[in-house]
């Protein structure tokens, strides 16, 4: 196993800064699991008073297609599965078939998985939707991305149910059945664009530490379908064995 770490005080990022909260996060990976890597952040109140609403949520840029193909990436999930691949009928400059994945493991308060939703980054441009890109520009951007909401407050809407969606592109990419990222307003295929999942909120009583686990999966070994078979089976695989992931808190 391989170990690296960081301890972060997050009172001193943003405008609205969180007191006496003490953040250490790890990375780590095992030798037998080569294509998976473990991100566990430590989340610890220092202070006298609970923080209220707690939600913990990790957001990454996978560039599945590579530097010079990192504009077409697409966003999906699948149950607690959130995952990234390149469109299965790009044209063959990039290999139609690399995906990457990151599941939640453990999380604080044991809420789940509650948003998985995509953001732009926008470079001397719009999207088709502003709302969704992240150049955000004040902490209540940045709440309500969090919240799974655009940048003007307003819920994201499923244009295949027409009713609002915590979870983004839920769809079958495979099979193209159900909300599949390229098909709504503002999902433009082939964006590059940053995957962000988020747990419920919860509540951190005074003194209480908590832990949010969660593991990173990537698959580059044939066609979409058996990439996200992949995918899957290295999840459940992890997610079956918490001897691997799953340790004391620190006092």
């Amino acid at each position: 196993m391989s170990w690296t770490s960081l301890c972060v005080d997050p009172s001193a990022v943003g405008e609205r800064q969180l007191q006496n909260v003490r953040v250490a996060a790890a990375t780590f990976a095992h030798d037998d699991l080569p294509d998976v890597r473990f991100v566990r952040f430590e989340i610890a109140n220092l202070g006298s008073e609970p923080v209220e609403g707690l939600r913990a949520g990790f957001c990454a840029d996978y560039d599945t297609g590579g530097f010079f193909g990192s504009d077409h990436d697409l966003d999906g999930g699948d149950g607690e599965l959130s995952f990234v691949y390149v469109d299965p009928d790009h044209p063959a400059d990039v290999a139609p078939g690399p995906a990457a994945g990151v599941a939640f493991l453990e999380t604080p308060g044991d809420c789940g998985l509650d948003v998985r939703r995509l953001i732009y980054r926008v470079v001397g441009g719009t999207t088709a939707d502003s709302r969704l890109d992240n150049q955000l520009s004040s902490t209540d951007d940045l709440l309500d991305t969090l919240d799974s909401l655009h940048k003007d407050g307003t819920p994201i809407i499923d244009p295949t149910t027409g009713a609002p969606s915590r979870l983004m592109f839920g769809g079958d990419p495979v099979s193209g059945i159900g909300w599949i990222d390229g098909d709504a307003p503002g999902a433009e295929t082939g964006a590059d664009v940053r995957l962000l999942t988020a747990e419920a909120p919860t509540t951190l009583a005074a003194g209480e530490r908590t832990v949010l686990t969660m593991m990173l999966a990537a698959a580059d070994e044939g066609e979409l379908a058996s990439n996200l078979d992949r995918l899957w089976a290295r999840t459940r695989k992890v997610v079956t064995a918490p001897a691997r992931w799953q340790f004391p808190v620190a006092e």
